[in-house]
């Protein structure tokens, strides 16, 4: 039941963010999905079809089940990105190269009144991003309660600081802020509802309410918390030069960025990045150093004017939705080492029109560059052994692709919509099948015999190479 509760907020989330972003950039929407930007369907097909259907063929049914899910993530859900802005122009600029990066607005808050009239309601707001304080009182009276998903899906909200007046957090008040990473709670506080802070990873609270609490306990909030402390203890995370990092013995776990420089080389030291730490923020470059050995679900997701990344030697994944939505990212590069690609990472990358894979890449997962538009060249390396559902999914510029001969397993509609796409070579052409049948020899004749039988013949189906 909670799997199925948490989708359909996950779907909530997507219509919630949808709708922020339309109004933010003020320009035309998007067709995107994943899990957000657009975010129309691309969870819906991404996470409800890769997850409730997904992969599970493909792990566990090898042949004949398949990544079911990938076809509703790359068609229903999809032209796609985790946290993605779609073909939003807007705030990206991404359709027109527009690269300035407007100062952040002020937070600005919506009230409502009680019944009774005697305190106010915080219903939700405008530019929530970095650090949200609610004022104890608007004019003159008291404010009382956070409403009902007065703030629900706001990726860009990291921390939380509430006055000791605050009596009652709504219903899903903050469900699917990823990003919100420390929480005070005030005095005033004496229950929360379970699902107040569903889909948020909270790393650090500070609890001046009579609510008992432990790290690592049960219920959303408390569960991924590492540390919980009261009046007389001490927080874990600092804030120098903007970077907001939580320490704990080796850890240094960086949760977000609250400064003004656009064009990043992250601190030394820095072991893992945190689940959307980076969310929309306005940044340019960024390079990750070695010492980083864990990436944060949609670390980078939607930052609309990130044009270059370096990705450190530490990391060996790319997670889900790790890049998605970055309108105008034009240069990647990844480490030696790298072995995984997750899903939706690379998705709506719209300015992307090359990429190299280290060839110690084995895996790459559901939807990973869909709807990269000018995406045209593409070295899948000489280690690649999985291409999941969708992977390329309406990459309308690909013309031409290698097929490593370590490559073993082809999913589902690989290159499904991708209408350039007239040549894929195959570097071994030896036991491939579909149901352990042989594949008809015709179809690896020429480069253009494979292309079609790829993107219509048999795109449907699940191509699965037989070694002695």
């Amino acid at each position: 039941m909670k799997r199925v509760f948490s989708l359909v907020l996950s779907l909530l989330m997507i219509l919630s963010l949808a709708l922020g972003m339309t109004a933010c950039l003020g320009e035309t929407g998007g067709e995107t999905g994943g899990e957000t930007g657009g975010e129309t369907g691309g969870e819906t097909g991404g996470e409800t079809g890769g997850e409730t259907g997904g992969e599970t063929g493909g792990e566990t049914g090898g042949e004949t089940g398949g990544e079911t899910g990938g076809e509703t993530g790359g068609e229903t859900g999809g032209e796609t990105g985790g946290e993605t802005g779609g073909e939003t122009g807007g705030e990206t600029g991404g359709e027109t190269g527009n690269t300035e990066t407007p100062a952040a607005p002020a937070i600005e808050l919506t009230y409502q009144l009680s019944e009774d009239g005697s305190y106010y309601i915080v219903t939700g707001g405008k530019n929530i991003a970095g650090v949200l304080v609610i004022p104890e009182t608007y004019e003159g009276k008291p404010v009382k309660e956070i409403g009902w998903r007065a703030f629900s899906d706001t990726l860009t909200l990291k921390e939380l600081v509430l006055p000791d007046s605050i009596t009652t957090i709504g219903d899903s008040a903050f469900v699917g802020c990823r990003g919100l990473a420390r929480i005070t709670l005030g005095k005033g506080l004496t229950a929360l509802d379970e699902y107040c802070f569903n889909d948020c990873a909270v790393v650090e609270i500070y609890n001046r309410s009579s609510i008992p609490m432990v790290a690592g306990g049960e219920g959303y909030l408390q569960y991924n918390a590492k540390h919980i402390y009261g009046e007389g203890g001490e927080s874990r995370i600092t804030r120098d030069g903007g970077y907001m990092v939580y320490t704990e013995g080796d850890c240094k776990l960086l949760l977000g960025y609250l400064g003004t420089e656009t064009k990043l080389t992250l601190p030394a030291g820095i072991t893992e990045i945190g689940k959307y730490a980076f969310t929309r923020s306005k940044i340019t470059e960024i390079s990750v150093p070695d010492s980083v050995k864990v990436l944060g679900e949609g670390a980078f997701s939607s930052c609309f004017y990130l044009t270059k990344v370096t990705v450190g030697a530490g990391i060996t994944v790319l997670p889900d939705y790790t890049f998605s939505g970055c309108m105008q990212l034009t240069s990647v590069i990844l480490p030696d080492g790298l072995t995984t690609i997750e899903r939706f990472v690379f998705s709506s990358c719209r300015a992307l029109e090359s990429i190299t894979l280290p060839d110690s890449v084995t895996e790459i997962g559901m939807d990973a560059f869909s709807s990269c538009a000018v995406l045209k060249s593409v070295d899948l390396g000489a280690g690649l052994k999985k291409l999941h559902d969708n992977v390329f999914y309406d990459c309308a510029a690909l013309e031409e692709i290698t097929l490593p001969a370590s490559l073993t397993v082809i999913y589902e509609k690989v290159f499904s919509k991708c209408s350039s796409l007239t040549r894929v070579i195959f570097e071994d052409t030896n036991g491939w099948t579909i149901n352990q049948n042989p594949i008809d020899p015709a179809v690896f004749e020429t480069p253009e015999a494979a292309a079609e039988a790829l993107k219509n013949i048999y795109g449907n189906r699940i191509w699965v190479k037989k070694t002695a």
